[in-house]
């Protein structure tokens, strides 16, 4: 996640991180900004909607609605390094007295599309379904599936992954011996348990 980025001053200088409602919308907003061919695709989920969570921090996502409101205007004067107006710089400071995870606003690359700004507090909600790695026009690619199936079952393991020259996976084979594995991994087994007593209650 990007410390800054061309947003955070306009924002109270918050740690921010830049997602899309989709793959194709995230593509064509690279195009937009000039970025590079080479692409790796983050796709995640709330951790606390899942059937199986894996995050201490189990608090709703707090998301503000921008997409009728003029973020959008806001978004593009940043883009084009133009000074926002007073009523511009009202509307930021509401938005930032709700104390916000996310805002989600529409996507001018790519029509239909929206895009989603994470604050700090948001972005440490989230959990990983999957890390798609693109290189050399397509021609190398690879991926790291870490939830699977409809329920977003977490593959804990998948966590301590990492692409290799070209577009190879490694594994940190330390990673099940972090503090973060073991976190994620009682959490895992508490909604287990958690599941396990629900459905005999059921019986």
């Amino acid at each position: 996640m990007p410390s800054g980025g061309r947003y955070s001053s306009v924002f109270g200088n918050q740690r921010l991180s830049y997602w899309s409602s989709s793959a194709e919308t995230a593509k064509a907003e690279i195009r937009k900004h000039g970025a590079s061919s080479d692409v790796i695709l983050f796709k995640a989920y709330d951790d606390a909607t899942s059937t199986w969570p894996t995050l201490m921090d189990q608090e709703p996502l707090v998301l503000v609605d921008a997409r009728n409101l003029e973020i959008q205007a806001i978004i593009d004067k940043v883009d084009n390094a133009a000074p926002l107006n007073k009523a511009e710089l009202e509307l930021l400071r509401m938005i930032k007295a709700q104390d916000p995870d996310c805002l989600v606003y529409k996507s001018h690359a790519r029509a239909g599309g929206e895009n989603y700004l994470f604050y700090e507090k948001g972005f440490n909600k989230l959990a990983l379904r999957e890390v798609r790695l693109s290189l050399n026009g397509g021609r190398n690619r690879n991926s790291v599936a870490c939830a699977v199936s409809s329920d977003y079952s977490p593959v804990l393991e998948a966590y301590g992954c990492y692409f290799s020259p070209i577009a190879r996976i490694g594994k940190d084979l330390t990673y099940p011996e972090s503090s973060e594995y073991r976190m994620r991994k009682q959490y895992m087994e508490l909604s287990f348990s958690q599941y396990r007593e629900h459905e005999h209650e059921q019986d």
